[in-house]
């Protein structure tokens, strides 16, 4: 009589493994784009908030901020005279990058420009009253006017 083997043979489990690990490369890959994406979802939402912020402190008094500067994990707005008119408290991110002066060359990159996926760096024009931050994963930025 003739033995029927009923186990898997080891090539039959190799292929059974690399199929498992490539689902699991491609799973990892789009859960990072997710989590990207959520970080650039927040900056923008930190520009969203500075714009309110920057017309708040324009009704308060009768002029738009005419600089940004940050100090610790806040960023501030400042009158021409380098008194603070505004402070925005950044939320979800250990660490405020640099504040640009310009807004024409936001380039994104790995960490939204700061080199660490937890940082914002925003940018402020006073002249043409535009607000920007730099998106991570990407060749821009997400830049508004006031």
């Amino acid at each position: 009589m003739k033995k029927i083997n009923k186990a898997f043979s080891l090539v039959e489990l190799l292929v059974a493994m690399a199929i498992i690990a490539v689902l699991i490369s491609i799973a990892a890959y789009g859960i990072q784009i997710v989590q990207r994406n959520a970080r650039n979802t927040k900056r923008r939402k930190v520009v969203e908030d500075l714009q309110l912020l920057a017309a708040d402190v324009q009704t308060n008094t009768f002029m738009y901020p005419s600089g940004l500067r940050k100090s610790g994990n806040n960023l501030e707005f400042t009158d021409s005279g380098g008194s603070v008119v505004g402070t925005y408290p950044v939320q979800g991110f250990t660490n405020v990058g640099s504040v640009l002066s310009s807004c024409s060359n936001l380039g994104g990159g790995t960490g939204g420009g700061g080199g660490e996926e937890n940082t914002v760096t925003v940018c402020f024009e006073p002249t043409n009253l535009r607000l920007g931050v730099v998106l991570e994963g990407t060749n821009n930025g997400y830049v508004t006017s006031l």
